[in-house]
């Protein structure tokens, strides 16, 4: 162990000594800064890290700006190079600056220069923040150049920490710039608190990079990084009694309890001494040297250097202090550990947090359109389809190139009217005027409109202060014809594209992932970066992994079951840490429950049901002892995710009711004031209004009056799961079909409608930022409750990687982004967040199966009459009794027509045939060629069409049976997943020659094609195709003439006696 005496001539408690030395006004003088992603930017003659707030323009910082790309893999095993830049000729790099407390700023100027291959940037844009980490505020104001200064003026001053320019550049070109200049004034002085202080580091020194001098660490003399004499270099070989992780620790002693606002601090890469910087530091401190409390924690904020050889910076910042005398830096790191100098920075007065003037609403209302299901006219036509909240169905027509008239008739007076919304087939919206009725009169209102494009569809809203009336009307001109398909009118708070939360999926099985590294302040700080940008909801999304047997929640209930929770997360109790910090910030946290109920495949899933109840249950109880008393605990999100592919599936609606319904019972019963969230997913499988309906059944009360199983649904939109990296058109017009569908449903049951909008791509990249906003866009329309998959991965303002990480700098592109689009929508946000009360809206109807009455066959479609019938056998079909009631193909290519029967039993269904073929072929070729004789059986079991591919149905079987050799037949078979075929586990198959022609029996168990037996009158049915391959000639025979892989009405088969 060393210990480090303070240097008599310098001691900490004499200091006063400030980083901003200059009187002239520059605010930004000797204060820190902080290059972004270094793989874009070749960074010259900075080494220090000094050049740009050091008060002299006669020297300069070079930036070469470089394209960026990498190359990912995806979840379908395929691979993609991507860039940072799109349009090289607007690359960027960003550079931001920390004054240490809050400041006015007045002025800002950066100096350039330009001569020779020395360019001018093409523009800045300029981005605050109250904190140092989340710059979530864009400065509108636009700077110009003049001369080679960029100049931003305020007339009013901006009050920030922090500032980030984002300058563009194109790809290839390099900037000089000398130094950056900000007026304005500081609210407190930054002073330095640590020169002299002693500190406590124990590890095994490097030699020639001895402590010798006794206080390297904080003489507060900066060497370079050529120098050796400046720095101190050890391996260290404790372990972080919190994360668990290897660590240097260094604990500087301040000699008295002092203000502390800033660590700031440098390690050095020397691949040549096996010194790697630390990609994290956490910072603990404490008033007597036992008790420590968070401080914060950083991964690198910047570095310039090459491979080999770099300086590395670190800053943990507050805009307030703390009261602390000693502050332990936990370097995570096992090799050896270069610094030259610890700074730590505050004021000699304590100075207090400032009021962030957040958004902080009463409530947040998910559907605010007052004019559902209300009389709405175009162009003197009413027309209902105008308000029934379907918006993919067309209705009236409007003219193009004149001006057309929308009247909305609300029939009373409604208070606090905002917006409108007029959702149309994609055409140009030249004028748009909106008037509210005031006894008789229209008067034309103020407005703002937004007209955003997506796929086939236009959507424009209007936006005016807000109104009490019982009729508007909105005059506006389009392009061309065009059909309009909804119109919406919002009262109280508009239904904006915005994000109001996220989920966390944290791991449970310790901190193994950046945000469960989070350390309180780190949950404090990442949390802030939502609440400055409008979001109220944080949702934890499992507590519990029932194969794993692990938890995120150290509760005694789950623990007795034998459930691990392992002590490696960034707090010592995170789902604390981020109630504490949502309590701060005036947000909701939702704690998610048990995870792993396979709802796929049901047969198996089934047998593990009670006990993932029972474990459910526990955390349920061990949540609401530890934490149901607290403030910012909104309620449980149930962490198992069903979807309409299995909720369409045998059992499925079943099995789903189960898993939440036994859940949410006993949260009603012990905490009947928590709301209850789930998120299913809208896999776009089979039909919107057949998943929609299971849907309903699923949410549905068990009686009048009563509650549904749960209080909000958020739907997740799967916008993020395509084998693309964009989305296309054609996906947005069929969600949009189901989303209608679902909002519908939902609404039926008494439930919430909100969206969860998947942020991420294929290759776990963030969603590009113009599919962003179009899913955003899209899905305001039905709700205003829409949150985010998930936060820390893919939406987050807050630091989760080194600087110069790929995921870090695409987070950073994306968010850059989004807070510009955001700083549109600040001021509508704000509007209603005083109302306590919703507007009152009409909803659709209830179903008339109120009670959820659930059956085995929700997922089978009906028919009022079938071309095709099955017959019902009056035993189990044989060869003997093989050649009864066959029906001819009714096509044929091979000059004779094979024949067919279906039948069916309580057990099993049967598919006769025979090939009438007398000239075997086999063994030739793979079954696919055509060159052996085949038998191919094309099967929806639900009874759907399927106009493509059968197989893009949800119960999809292909199944073949391939002559491969003499009298040998070989089955083979493709299904979907809610289909799994074998000759063990349902189905069966027999092939015999009479005179001379093949014939086949091929049979399915019913709980094989997930279904139960049919019931004569249930109007249910299957799906059926038979193709018959004749290898002598590669010749195709087919039951119902079709060649193709389709499932037409032609080949639908219902059962008779």
């Amino acid at each position: 162990m060393t210990g480090c005496t303070p240097n008599p001539d310098n001691t900490a408690s004499n200091s006063s000594e400030t980083s901003n030395q200059n009187n002239t006004g520059n605010i930004a003088a000797g204060k820190p800064y902080f290059y972004s992603f270094i793989n874009a930017t070749a960074i010259k003659e900075d080494t220090e890290l000094t050049i740009l707030t050091d008060g002299k323009t006669d020297s300069y910082a070079t930036v070469k700006m470089s394209q960026i790309s990498t190359t990912s893999g995806d979840w379908n095993g395929n691979s993609h190079n991507l860039v940072g830049f799109e349009d090289e000729d607007n690359a960027y790099y960003h550079i931001s600056v920390d004054f240490g407390f809050m400041s006015e700023v007045s002025k800002i100027k950066l100096s350039f220069s330009s001569s020779g291959d020395i360019v001018l940037p093409n523009n800045i844009e300029l981005y605050s923040s109250t904190d140092g980490y989340n710059f979530t505020s864009y400065v509108s104001t636009t700077g110009a150049f003049d001369g080679n200064n960029y100049i931003f003026e305020f007339s009013s001053p901006i009050n920030t920490k922090a500032l980030r320019f984002y300058i563009f550049t194109p790809v290839g070109t390099t900037n000089a710039i000398s130094e950056i200049t900000v007026e304005g004034s500081e609210s407190a002085e930054k002073q330095l608190l640590s020169k002299g202080a002693t500190y406590v580091w124990e590890g095994t020194e490097r030699k020639d990079f001895e402590d010798d001098s006794t206080y390297k660490l904080t003489d507060g003399v900066k060497t370079t990084m050529d120098e050796k004499i400046g720095f101190v270099g050890k391996r260290s070989t404790e372990v972080d009694n919190i994360t668990q992780k290897s660590c240097a620790t260094i604990t500087v002693d301040l000699g008295s309890v002092k203000n502390v606002s800033e660590v700031l601090t440098d390690a050095m890469k020397y691949t040549s001494y096996a010194a790697i910087a630390p990609e994290m530091l956490n910072v603990r401190y404490s008033e007597d040297g036992e008790n420590y409390t968070d401080f914060g924690q950083t991964y690198i904020n910047s570095a310039v250097g090459n491979s080999i050889q770099s300086r590395n910076k670190y800053i943990i910042t507050r805009n307030h202090t703390v009261k602390a005398r000693y502050l332990k830096l936990t370097f995570y790191t096992s090799s050896f550990l270069f610094i030259d100098e610890v700074s730590i920075y505050g004021n000699e007065k304590e100075v207090s947090e400032p009021d962030y003037n957040f958004i902080q609403r009463k409530n947040l209302y998910a559907n605010t359109n007052v004019a559902a299901f209300k009389e709405i006219s175009l162009n003197g036509s009413v027309d209902e389809k105008l308000s029934d909240m379907l918006f993919s169905a067309d209705s009236g027509t409007v003219i193009g190139g004149t001006r057309n008239v929308v009247e909305i008739n609300l029939g009373e007076a409604t208070d606090a009217l905002c917006s409108v919304t007029i959702k149309m087939n994609k055409n140009s919206v030249t004028e748009a005027i909106v008037y509210y009725n005031d006894n008789g009169t229209y008067i034309k209102l103020d407005s703002d409109k937004t007209i955003t494009d997506i796929a086939s569809a236009t959507t424009l809203t209007l936006y005016f202060p807000e109104i009490s009336s019982n009729k508007l009307k909105i005059e506006f001109s389009t392009g061309t014809d065009s059909k309009v398909t909804e119109v919406q009118t919002f009262a109280v708070q508009p239904q904006l594209p915005l994000i109001r939360g996220g989920f966390f999926q944290l791991p449970t099985s310790g901190g193994i992932n950046p945000s469960a590294q989070n350390s309180p302040y780190a949950w404090y700080l990442q949390l802030k970066g939502m609440k400055d940008l409008g979001m109220d909801y944080v949702v934890l999304q499992y507590s519990a992994h029932f194969i794993a047997k692990s938890t995120l929640i150290n509760g005694d209930n789950i623990k007795a079951l034998g459930f691990k929770y392992t002590a490696t997360y960034g707090s010592i109790d995170t789902a604390q840490a981020v109630l504490d910090a949502a309590e701060k910030l005036g947000m909701k946290v939702f704690l998610g429950t048990i995870h792993d109920s396979d709802f796929n495949n049901i047969t198996e899933g089934e047998k593990s049901y009670d006990a993932i109840i029972e474990a459910g249950i526990a955390v349920i109880d061990d949540i609401d002892e530890m934490y149901g008393d607290h403030p910012a605990f909104a309620g449980y999100y149930l962490s198992d995710e069903t979807c309409d592919l299995w909720l369409n599936s045998y059992k499925g609606v079943e099995s789903a009711r189960k898993i939440y319904k036994s859940q949410s019972d006993h949260i009603r019963e012990i905490a009947s004031e928590k709301l209850i969230m789930i998120a299913p997913a809208i896999w776009r499988s089979g039909k919107p209004e057949k998943g929609a309906d299971n849907l309903y059944l699923m949410l549905a009360p068990e009686e009048e009056g009563s509650k549904p199983i749960v209080d909000i649904v958020a739907a997740q939109d799967c916008l993020g799961r395509l084998p693309t990296l964009t989305v296309t058109d054609d996906i947005y017009d069929a969600f949009e079909t189901y989303i209608e569908k679902w909002s519908e449903a939902v609404r039926k049951a008494g439930t919430e409608f909100w969206n969860d909008a998947e942020v991420f791509e294929v290759t776990s990249s963030s969603k590009n930022y113009i599919d962003l906003i179009k899913g955003l866009t899209l899905e305001a329309k039905y709700t205003n409750g829409t949150i985010v998959f998930d936060i820390p991965h893919y939406f987050t303002t807050y630091q989760q990687y080194s600087f110069d990480s790929w995921k870090h700098f695409n987070l950073t592109d994306v968010m850059r982004q989004y807070i510009k689009f955001y700083s549109k929508y600040n001021n509508l946000d704000k509007v209603g967040i005083e109302v306590a009360e919703a507007p009152t809206v009409i909803l659709p109807e209830k179903s008339d199966n109120t009670n959820g009455e659930i059956t085995d066959d929700n997922h089978l479609l009906t028919y009022d009459s079938t071309l095709n019938s099955a017959v019902k056998a009056v035993s189990v079909p044989t060869f003997d009794t093989f050649n009864s009631s066959l029906t001819e193909f009714t096509g044929s290519k091979t000059g004779y027509k094979p024949e067919y029967s279906v039948l069916w039993d309580n057990e099993r269904l049967y598919i006769l045939i025979k090939t009438n073929d007398t000239t075997a072929s086999f063994g030739k070729d793979a079954w696919w060629a055509g060159k052996d004789d085949l038998i191919q059986l094309w099967i929806t079991a639900d009874g759907s069409t399927q106009l493509g591919s059968t197989l893009d149905s949800s119960y999809a079987i292909r199944f073949y049976l391939h002559c491969t050799a003499e009298n040998t037949w070989t089955m083979g078979n493709e299904t979907k997943d809610n289909i799994k075929i074998g000759v063990n586990n349902g189905m069966a198959y027999e092939v015999k020659n009479i005179n001379d022609s093949p014939c086949a029996i091929i049979s399915f168990s019913w709980e094989l094609l997930n279904r139960t037996t049919p019931v004569l009158g249930d109007k249910t049915a299957v799906g059926l195709k038979i193709h018959y391959i004749d290898g002598a000639n590669e010749q195709w025979a087919s039951s119902n003439d079709s060649y193709d892989q389709s499932i037409k009405a032609n080949a639908i088969f219902g059962f008779i006696e």
